[in-house]
């Protein structure tokens, strides 16, 4: 599952874990009977499936499988407050042998709701930084190439720079 934050007005709960859903069930020919009757049911009516229906179907999808592991991936760029409070509430609850990876910049709001968690933290060194730059710079355009090339003071500037911000000054 991946959060973006120019998707911020669809990363409701029901989207997110609908998509879930979508992927556990696309492995696995399971729940086909159940997806089908519930979509059939809403399509005549012309409504969406609840949190509610979404998250039992999306158990029963994982009791199909020995594991899962879900990784949310930015979670700081779903949105705040209760629908990612939601969101989280609902992850947790996914019952036995589910696993969950969340990734996410720290933010107090974030730290707040994985406080229970396991953490991890893991950050670029430096030096990872600059190895980064230096591939990117190398594969970059024309246009990048012609200015660094004709001005030695740039490249350490920007990988100066670059290293200044991503250590928070």
């Amino acid at each position: 599952m991946f959060c973006n934050h120019k998707d911020r007005n669809d990363q409701t709960p029901v989207n997110l874990l609908s998509s879930l859903l979508n992927q556990l069930v696309s492995q696995k020919s399971i729940l086909r009977a159940d997806i089908v009757r519930i979509y059939n049911s809403h399509r005549a009516k012309k409504t969406d499936p609840s949190l509610a229906e979404i998250c039992t179907l999306l158990r029963d999808a994982i009791s199909f499988y020995s594991k899962t592991l879900i990784i949310v991936d930015a979670l700081d760029e779903c949105p705040q407050g209760e629908s990612r409070r939601v969101l989280l509430s609902k992850l947790r609850d996914l019952g036995p042998g589910n696993n969950l990876l969340i990734t996410s910049r720290r933010t107090p709001s974030i730290t707040l709701e994985l406080e229970t968690s396991g953490n991890l933290e893991i950050r670029a060194t430096d030096r990872d930084i600059t190895n980064y730059l230096r591939e990117r710079i190398t594969v970059a355009t024309e246009e990048i190439n012609y200015f660094i090339k004709n001005d030695e003071t740039l490249y350490p500037l920007v990988v100066k720079t670059i290293l200044e911000k991503a250590n928070g000054r």
